[in-house]
């Protein structure tokens, strides 16, 4: 049991990972999470056109996985954050928001651009 505590990542390192590209796990985390915003940015772009009622409930159910990954991410790095109150309103922070409030709220339908 004590081993699996051990093991465990604490939150530093967990905010370490969120913010580091030198190291094989910072380097991963932030190329997936770069992925996943061109793939959210594809389907964002994807939606602008007529498609089929299949590929738009495929297109749907994927920007709801991304936005539980693009939240539970912000929630994380808060969570992580040496000074909440200052991660809050940072720059990028509020970028992010920006992102995923209106998703959260369902203003995403962008099918009228």
């Amino acid at each position: 049991m004590l081993f699996i505590i051990s093991s465990m990542l604490t939150r530093s390192q967990i905010g370490f990972y969120l913010e580091d590209i030198e190291t094989p796990i910072g380097r991963t985390v932030n190329l997936t999470l770069t992925g996943l915003i061109l793939l959210s940015s594809a389907s964002f772009i994807a939606e602008t056109y007529p498609l089929a009622e299949a590929i738009i409930i495929n297109l749907e159910t994927l920007n709801t996985a991304l936005l539980v990954v693009f939240a539970t991410e912000y929630l994380v790095r808060l969570w992580c954050a040496d000074n909440q109150f200052n991660f809050v309103f940072s720059f990028f922070s509020i970028v992010d928001l920006v992102g995923v409030i209106p998703l959260l709220l369902g203003f995403a339908n962008v099918s009228f651009i």
